[in-house]
């Protein structure tokens, strides 16, 4: 009835061997209402920003792969920040 895209991209920029510093842009939606009805799109569009970094741990504890990540986003409506942090073990 009423379909949609939502992008998300960002980019990821590996400033020293271990670091990562992240940056993004999530929720683009893209329906109809981009050409048929644009004060409705420009009234409800809304999108979330990013900034984040990646920490490889596998430097400092041998013989383990692991990566730190962290990230936060502004919330869709202004409400305030999402935040994640989390750990990547591979093997």
């Amino acid at each position: 009835d009423h379909m949609h895209a939502v992008l998300n991209n960002g980019i990821e920029w590996q400033r020293w061997d271990i670091f990562y510093i992240r940056a993004g842009i999530r929720d683009i939606i893209f329906n109809r209402d981009l050409f048929h009805d644009t004060d409705k799109y420009k009234k409800y569009f809304s999108l979330a920003m990013s900034l984040g970094f990646s920490l490889d741990l596998s430097t400092v504890l041998k013989g383990k792969d692991i990566k730190l990540n962290y990230g936060f986003s502004n919330d869709k409506v202004g409400a305030g920040l999402d935040q994640q942090l989390d750990f990547v073990v591979s093997f």
